[in-house]
């Protein structure tokens, strides 16, 4: 048993602790923010992405997201390669499925009302999809 302790567990300690500093990462603190753009408008999805600093490419798999990313000719879907070093703004093209347009949200008593107009800008038969669902989200500021 002593030898146990002696030749297994005392090496065993001492490595743990000399390992700690070795598998740490140092903290990320580089923003990749930039919004997804359609005809000069803002698509409104996800934002403000922390990431460590280095190369990158960007993908959107084909059927992700509302909106359609540009594809290769066979049908993939392309690459951004982006190369990151301190905060960086990267606008991407894209075409939505639909543009939510003209907003307008009022509160009264314990009621609130919201009108907007959605514009198709996807039309192709193939392609074009249909509103499923809508939601409004509200939170206390």
């Amino acid at each position: 048993m002593k030898n146990l302790l002696r030749y297994i567990l005392i090496p065993v300690i001492a490595l743990s602790f000399f390992s700690c500093k070795k598998d740490n990462y140092s903290e990320h603190g580089t923003f990749l923010t930039g919004s997804l753009m359609y005809n000069g408008d803002s698509v409104q999805v996800e934002r403000n992405q922390v990431l460590f600093d280095g190369d990158y490419k960007l993908i959107i798999p084909n059927g992700q997201g509302s909106f359609l990313w540009k594809q290769t000719s066979s049908g993939a879907p392309d690459s951004l390669a982006i190369t990151l070093k301190g905060n960086q703004s990267v606008n991407l093209g894209v075409i939505p499925y639909y543009m939510v347009r003209n907003t307008q949200i009022s509160a009264a008593d314990s009621n609130v009302n919201a009108t907007f107009k959605a514009d198709k800008i996807v039309t192709d038969p193939g392609m074009a999809k249909d509103i499923e669902r809508l939601s409004l989200y509200i939170n206390k500021i």
